[in-house]
């Protein structure tokens, strides 16, 4: 319990120091967040306007890239706070868009990763769930397989907690002898009973917060990959 009274006594101090530059540095993708959003909101106005949803694309695009590589920059940011420097976070986050051409490519293995592994609980759903043309249009017989296909990707995503959690804490602190598949390894190699409860708790929050989690995100992400950053360094 003492270490885990530490680590939230860090993660605490650490976001109260970062969560205003974080939010400031995420402020020009929200902007285009709102406004790829708005455009999209003008075809439920008017289908004439369907063009508009096209137009969004780049916006959204462009919203979430720049967020997810600010957003990894919390991670050099928590690194660089355990040393006791005192950068402001527009540091980190020129940091780590020097790094954005190799994440995108490991983001592209991440994402490959996380379907093939995901593979499992969609064959159990299709062995488990009769599903047919007229199923999709009874919301009664979906309503009632949901918590069942629900479980089945909770179970998966479980499992696979310590690489959605670790992942990028793996990249950061990636050795030039280490492919990408040393960095899946590398996620839970090093597990111990601190690590798993941190993946299995910051997993359930984004599985079972729904709607509540992504308008939070932005105030959790400092505590989140804080506590990844300062749980992964430590095998460092």
């Amino acid at each position: 319990m003492k270490k885990i009274s530490i680590l939230l006594k860090l993660c605490y101090k650490f976001s109260k120091k970062y969560l205003s530059g974080y939010i400031f540095a995420l402020s020009k993708p929200i902007l285009f967040a709102i406004f790829g959003i708005m455009l999209v909101g003008t075809i439920f106005i008017n289908p004439k306007f369907v063009i508009c949803g096209f137009i969004s694309i780049p916006f959204l695009c462009y919203a979430f890239w720049r967020g997810y590589v600010t957003t990894y920059g919390l991670i050099p940011c928590a690194d660089n706070f355990l040393k006791e420097t005192a950068l402001p976070f527009e540091n980190f986050a020129q940091q780590a868009k020097k790094q954005e051409k190799e994440l995108a490519k490991y983001l592209c293995f991440i994402a490959i990763i996380s379907i093939l592994l995901y593979i499992p609980s969609v064959v159990y759903i299709l062995k488990t769930v009769p599903f047919s043309i007229e199923m999709l249009f009874d919301y009664e017989k979906l309503l009632a397989y949901g918590p069942e296909i629900d479980n089945a990707f909770l179970i998966n995503s479980l499992l696979l907690a310590p690489f959605s959690n670790f992942a990028l804490c793996a990249f950061y602190y990636k050795k030039e002898n280490e492919n990408y598949f040393k960095l899946l390894i590398n996620c839970y190699k090093n597990l111990d009973i601190y690590g798993i409860i941190i993946a299995l708790i910051f997993t359930l929050i984004a599985a079972k917060g729904g709607i509540i989690y992504i308008i939070l995100a932005l105030l959790l992400n400092t505590f989140i990959y804080s506590t990844n950053t300062f749980w992964y360094s430590r095998a460092e």
